[in-house]
């Protein structure tokens, strides 16, 4: 989270093209704010696979709610983040590989989101993933 808004300012003030340092250091920061979440709900399904922990199912799913719910709040604003300070934004003028290659980036945060979403929202989040990718 720290490291996101420190490098904040690099995402929405710099003009010109963003060096390849600059778009891993972006990317990475990104991808550790988001890590804390997917290992909770990536382990809350693993136990979830026990039958042993079945009568713990109540606290599990409340758990599993709230993690889905950070999880999909973290994804959401590195989204946004991503679209409005760099794709988006009309101080850029990226080449072509770094275009792609937070198209890419952003495609991977929808693809978490898959992960955790349900009904309207996994239709959704299996679109963009798709077409970010394209």
């Amino acid at each position: 989270e720290e490291m996101v808004e420190a490098l904040e300012p690099l995402m929405t003030s710099k003009t010109g093209k963003m060096t390849p340092d600059e778009r891993t250091l972006i990317a990475v920061s990104f991808k550790n704010r988001l890590k804390p979440h997917l290992k909770v709900w990536r382990t809350l399904k693993a136990i979830e696979m026990f039958e042993k922990f079945d009568k713990y199912d109540k606290y599990i799913n409340e758990y599993k709610d709230k993690s889905r719910q950070r999880l999909d709040e973290e994804c959401q604003k590195s989204i946004d983040m991503i679209q409005k300070s760099i794709l988006e934004s009309p101080n850029r003028q990226e080449d072509e590989e770094t275009l792609a290659y937070f198209h890419k980036v952003k495609g991977d945060y929808y693809r978490y989101l898959t992960e955790v979403a349900i009904e309207d929202r996994l239709t959704h989040a299996r679109e963009q993933a798709l077409k970010c990718y394209q």
